[in-house]
Parts: C-alpha cells; sequence; structure tokens
C-alpha cells in the first residue's frame, strides 16, 4: 500500500475561503508534527510519499479539465478532508497532519476491496499512531 504523507492541500472547495476572509488559505500540516512523522517512518522503514493532494467534495465530477491540472502540479492524490482538518487546525491553533493510504486510482482504475479495506490500512495507522504519541 501507498502511504501519503500530505506536505499541503490544495481545494476546489470554498471552505477554506469562508474561513480566511474570502482568500485562498495555504493548507498545510504542522511542521513540527511533519518532521515528526517523517522521522517516524524512518524508524519504522515505513515507505512513504510526501507531496501535495486536492481535497474536494468530489472525485469524478470534471475530469476533463481537473485531473490534467492535477497531473501538471504533481497532485499525488485525492481526498475530501485534509484541506478543512488544516484550516481548522490552524484556526484553533492546534496540531494537525493528514497520513493517506490510496485505496482507489482514478487515472488508472482499479480500488480495494472492501476486505482489503479492513485489513489493509496498518502500516498508516501504526505510522499515524507512533507519530502522536511522540507529539
Amino acid at each position: 500500500m501507498l502511504q501519503i504523507v500530505v506536505n499541503a492541500a490544495s481545494t476546489g472547495s470554498g471552505t477554506n475561503r469562508a474561513r480566511f476572509a474570502g482568500y485562498d488559505y495555504a493548507a498545510v500540516p504542522d511542521f513540527e508534527m511533519l518532521k515528526t512523522c517523517w522521522q517516524t517512518a524512518e524508524q519504522l522503514e515505513t515507505p512513504v510519499r510526501y507531496g501535495g493532494i486536492f481535497t474536494n467534495d468530489f472525485f469524478y465530477g470534471d475530469p476533463d479539465n481537473l485531473l490534467p491540472a492535477l497531473l501538471k502540479m504533481n497532485i499525488l492524490a485525492l481526498d475530501m478532508e485534509s484541506a478543512a482538518l488544516f484550516a481548522i487546525a490552524a484556526e484553533g491553533r492546534v496540531q494537525a497532519l493528514s497520513i493517506l493510504t490510496v485505496s482507489d486510482h482514478v487515472i488508472k482504475g482499479g480500488e480495494m476491496s472492501p476486505l482489503e479495506r479492513q485489513t489493509s490500512f496498518n502500516q498508516m495507522m501504526e505510522l499515524a499512531l507512533e507519530t502522536a504519541i511522540k507529539q
């Protein structure tokens, strides 16, 4: 399973603009937590990719325009929560981090079975818990 530790979350949602006086908010995780996660992944020998993702409340609605833009900007994954999570954490002055396990591939196709979804997230959970313990 591919684990992605998010270092930035772009979004097409207006949620963060509403929180940030109508402007675009650069949704990023807490740096100390990100650094701790990187160190923990190294210690656990967990293979991880670090990079930007795209957060939105849809995945398949506009593939003709969205997917080429995501590829051009080297977006690693899609999710529905990270950008809002980072903004809420910043607003509340608390730490936040997003660690994702890739379950579906929107470009190549393919997805995990329900059984795989129940049993395949152990590395991500171990990395998340070990990171949280060290904070």
